[in-house]
């Protein structure tokens, strides 16, 4: 997850995936859920590791409506990438329930830079793959390995533990659910503030059948850290998910990250927010699909310069059917992006009608032509300095291997730029592509 992302190319946008295997049969068991929040056996989160839930074997592709021969975002108007409602999402759904700026004290983050009328030209056609990247999240996935470590410090350097009665969290298992005891302590972090944590890590095996759950949940109430010599505070909560499966005919694996009213901040100007979920969800099969999901309200972080993300909804998802013959794409996202490339201007991106394709192989293409469906899907980009971009797709382009569109550029000075046949590129499900 750390790779560095691809670098910008004049226009370009979205995809490469990862873990697409194939073999010749149909999963023996039905993809399990890898989405919605579990749930404590008591229903009602503690001041501990209780306060945030995380999914325990829900189904993004049944959540979603999957991709594949069909279009699951609908025909046309700007769509809501997780449920294809066209609303966007709320803070408390996008954000597990915490609006933006909820965290408090010396922990909390600074408020937005300055932007907006006074912001800076930004050339929108020389950043949309940085814009796309930014979208699909990928920099919050190296927060949480960041926020991992420094929860792996805070205990080790914790000046007080205690261990607290186990706790149960509700995890898919084949065809049912079943309640599994979790471990959960306290820990007094070094320099003061409390970090609360609940682990499962467990497996359902059988014979020519494996499933691996493993979830973890931080709770920071004004943790504070000496970090080589300087101070952190964390603040919020984080919880993430892996699951993988395996039978004699298929694999499967998902994750999710979640974020609510988290806050880091620390000496030397270092500060970070975030509130939203992130989840993947890889199937290898007879067909294949993979999904990614970004539902954010509110994500800061100043390292490498400013990032901030707003009302964020992202969906990717790529399939292939009838033993490899037919490849399906699917791409919608919306939300607001600063960047260290925007300088201070904040970019608006809307899909206004969501990205599909379905396109048969070379091999196939005299006996299963009929197949196709034409590559389709606009998006729209403005920048607060001025300036706006929109993306076609390019119907013509039959190559398996490529996603091009169109393009039209009208700059903050009114100068216009045009495109033909340019290359979607840099964007992958579980992570960034080449990672």
């Amino acid at each position: 997850m750390h790779a560095s992302p691809a670098a910008l190319a004049p226009l370009a946008l979205a995809l490469l995936l990862a873990g697409c295997g194939g073999s010749d049969e149909s999963p023996n068991a039905a993809p399990s859920d890898a989405g919605a929040p579990a749930q404590m056996e008591d229903g009602a989160p503690s001041s501990d590791a209780d306060a945030l839930g995380v999914t325990a074997g829900a189904d993004p592709t049944e959540a979603d409506g999957g991709v594949g021969a069909s279009d699951p975002t609908g025909d046309s108007g700007a769509v809501d990438p997780a449920d294809g409602t066209g609303a966007a999402p709320d803070d408390d759904t996008a954000a597990g329930g915490a609006s933006p700026g909820a965290a408090t004290g010396s922990g909390a983050v600074a408020s937005d830079p300055a932007g907006g009328a006074d912001a800076s030209p930004v050339a929108l056609d020389a950043n949309v793959e940085t814009l796309a990247t930014a979208l699909a999240g990928y920099d919050m996935q190296e927060l949480a390995d960041e926020v991992v470590g420094l929860a792996d410090r805070a205990v080790a350097g914790a000046i007080g533990s205690e261990t607290l009665a186990p706790g149960a969290i509700e995890v898919e298992a084949r065809a049912e659910t079943v309640s599994v005891p979790s471990e959960r302590s306290r820990h007094d972090c070094p320099l003061g503030g409390e970090l609360a944590l609940e682990r499962l890590a467990t497996d359902f095996n059988e014979s020519s059948y494996s499933h691996l759950v493993a979830i973890d949940r931080y709770v920071f109430t004004q943790c504070r850290l000496d970090v080589g010599g300087g101070e952190l505070i964390l603040d919020g909560a984080l919880a993430t998910e892996t699951v993988s499966r395996s039978g004699s005919r298929f694999s499967d694996a998902s994750g999710e990250w979640s974020w609510s009213g988290f806050s880091l901040a620390g000496d030397g100007g270092r500060e970070a927010r975030a509130d939203g979920t992130i989840d993947y969800y890889s199937l290898s099969s007879f067909n294949t699909e993979d999904v990614r999901t970004v539902r954010l309200s509110d994500y800061r972080d100043s390292r490498g310069g400013e990032r901030a993300l707003g009302d964020v909804a992202f969906r990717l998802a790529r399939s292939t059917d009838a033993s490899g013959t037919l490849h399906g794409f699917d791409l919608v996202a919306s939300g607001t992006v600063r960047d260290p490339a925007t300088g201070t201007a904040e970019v608006r991106v809307a899909t206004e009608e969501p990205f599909h394709r379905e396109q048969v192989i070379a091999a196939a293409a005299e006996t299963d032509a009929a197949r196709n469906v034409p590559f389709r899907g606009r998006m729209r980009l403005e920048a607060d300095g001025g300036g706006a971009l929109v993306l076609e797709a390019d119907p013509t382009d039959t190559d398996i291997e490529s996603l091009r569109v169109e393009t039209a550029y009208v700059g903050p000075d009114g100068e216009t730029r045009d495109g033909t046949a340019q290359p979607f590129a840099g964007l992958g499900v579980p992570a960034r592509a080449g990672s």
